[in-house]
């Protein structure tokens, strides 16, 4: 045996085995990417037939350099092989759900003008539509859920660590009167880049009277975001579908705790599940103009979500072809009004790190994200696989597409893929359940379900705790907020006067929690040396900050826990916050 064909046998063999993992054809982007492209060439060169024996010769000894470079990749590269796998589950929902046949009928909208331009046919809704009973009660029970909110505006408080994090930007915002460029308060004394796009900070800020009421501006946005995200909603499914359908698929996603509480939180990613069904609207009839106004809105809403949603609509259009064209248009219109937010994030490229780089571990880095925050009700997910097996059209295929475009959030982000897909997870369950809505009696059966908490399974979840959650829906914070009796948080405001009171304004206060730090900054606008969260920082910030830490003087120290405070003077409690000075 040529000596010369040992190794690429070898990594023929090497390919067969990918080909055995991924299936042929789909095994191509984990074997070329992990090899950068040198193993298939190399393959390519050993495999062509030629009749001279010295130009054999060559082709062997380029083949052999270009597997020696290969082995040196995939040693760097092998991450990519992790594409394996996955290729085969795409491979199966790509031919299981038939995604590669092109969709020759239009999108069947309940009311629509069928529209022919250059050989193409495409249907396009009237966005305005004869009111019905059920139309009318869905928009009073969205009024209702708003003046609720609007009443008891009191009642609401920040909820969660990431709340923190983006009143504090806002209230940056509004100090600095500008989007800056550099975080001065977090982080300190280094600081780092601000990559996080704009949009929620500067809506914080604009319902802000001043830097001291943040907390106020986000209270408004606690208020209107979720009733106006339950709008959007039942708009889109009242357009594609009936009055039945809409409001059915309302209650449902009113009965989702999750979708709720990404509101209530005011998490920038809400932005997106607001704007989308306006956006899956304008893109499907073709309106350009607003198709990419809604699409920069996402995109200065979130980081990354904005792209899942592009990944959906490319998945929509390679399926109905009619739109393939739009989208390049499309796609290309909207990534050029980003432009000025992407040069930032490719400026400061290298201070991103996902969770795999913290971990030190890509695949269990990968393995954690996808079980996080796994938080679905078992129930909704049952019937609204029955909803997809069981109804049929054209347009229950549209809802189908726009869950599988976000499959990857389900493996990059874990349980918010289904927080974020909840509105046409929703309208499955509607076509399951429409046929047992036939009476007046029966709708308001269904409100009155709307009131009861079901049971959410909860994997991955912060703090642990118990796997199955009572899932309080919307009527029922609706309904309960009247009852409930939030006065001011007493520890935040001593906390507040005592940091006023004993530090300067650019004084950096040492804190031990992310989210602790942001509170400080939100409270006092003080600057801090810590913040939220790891994906954007580098080691040699962490550094600096801890040799700060054990050598300042004077310097202040706001800790929750007592046993990590490093060599103080003096120690004291305001509360669940110890406070420890160094003179």
């Amino acid at each position: 045996m040529n000596p010369l064909t040992w190794l690429p046998r070898g990594f023929h063999y090497f390919e067969q085995a990918c080909i055995k993992i991924a299936t042929q054809g789909w095994h191509r982007p984990g074997f070329y990417l992990s090899t950068l492209f040198t193993a298939p060439l190399a393959l390519y060169l050993y495999r062509k037939e030629v009749r001279s024996r010295l130009v054999r010769v060559i082709l062997l000894i380029l083949a052999n350099i270009l597997l020696f470079f290969s082995i040196v990749l995939i040693t760097r590269l092998w991450i990519f092989l992790l594409l394996l796998p996955v290729a085969r589950l795409v491979k199966v929902i790509y031919t299981r759900f038939r995604i590669g046949e092109k969709e020759e009928k239009p999108i069947a909208w309940k009311d629509a003008i069928v529209i022919s331009k250059d050989g193409e046919v495409f249907s396009r809704p009237r966005l305005r539509f004869t009111m019905e009973k059920l139309d009318l009660l869905a928009l009073l029970i969205i009024l209702f859920i708003f003046l609720s909110f609007l009443v008891n505006a009191d009642k609401f408080q920040p909820l969660g660590d990431d709340g923190w994090y983006h009143m504090a930007v806002a209230r940056k915002f509004i100090e600095l009167k500008e989007i800056p460029l550099w975080d001065t308060w977090e982080f300190q004394p280094v600081g780092r880049p601000h990559l996080y796009p704009p949009l929620l900070h500067i809506l914080i800020a604009f319902f802000s009277a001043d830097a001291d009421h943040v907390i106020e501006g986000a209270k408004v946005l606690q208020i209107v975001l979720y009733p106006a995200a339950l709008l959007t909603s039942w708009y889109f499914a009242r357009l594609l579908f009936s009055s039945k359908i809409a409001f059915i698929a309302l209650i449902i996603l009113s009965m989702d705790a999750t979708f709720l509480l990404i509101f209530i939180g005011v998490m920038p990613s809400s932005l997106v599940n607001l704007f989308f069904p306006l956006l899956l609207l304008a893109f499907l009839s073709k309106r350009l103009g607003w198709s990419v106004f809604f699409m920069v809105l996402c995109l200065y809403s979130h980081l990354s979500f904005p792209f899942l949603v592009l990944v959906c609509l490319l998945v929509l259009s390679y399926k109905y072809r009619t739109y393939f064209s739009f989208y390049r248009k499309f796609v290309v219109l909207s990534l050029i009004f980003y432009l000025p937010w992407a040069l930032r994030v490719l400026l400061f490229r290298d201070f991103l790190r996902s969770f795999a780089t913290v971990v030190g571990n890509p695949v269990l880095g990968l393995v954690i994200g996808m079980l996080s925050l796994q938080i679905f009700n078992p129930m909704f997910l049952y019937f609204g696989i029955k909803g997809l097996r069981r109804s049929s059209g054209i347009n229950r295929d549209l809802i189908k597409y726009i869950l599988i475009g976000f499959l990857p959030a389900l493996i990059f982000y874990g349980g918010r893929y289904w927080f974020h897909t909840a509105p046409f997870w929703a309208i499955l369950i509607a076509l399951y359940l429409e046929k047992w809505i036939t009476s007046r009696k029966r709708v308001a059966l269904l409100l009155l379900l709307g009131l009861v908490p079901m049971p959410l399974i909860a994997i991955g979840v912060p703090g642990g705790g118990s796997p199955v959650l009572p899932s309080i829906t919307a009527l029922d914070g609706a309904v309960g907020l009247h009852f409930l009796d939030f006065g001011p948080r007493e520890n935040d405001l001593a906390l507040k006067a005592f940091i006023e009171q004993n530090t300067g304004p650019d004084q950096i206060i040492h804190v031990d929690e992310p989210s602790l730090a942001d509170r400080i900054v939100v409270l006092t606008g003080r600057r801090v040396d810590n913040g939220m969260w790891f994906e954007v920082g580098s080691i040699e910030m962490q550094r600096v900050i801890e040799v700060a830490r054990h050598e300042e003087k004077p310097a202040i120290f706001v800790y929750r826990n007592r046993e990590i405070l490093p060599s103080v003077d003096t120690y004291f409690a305001i509360g669940e916050y110890w406070i420890g000075i160094r003179y």
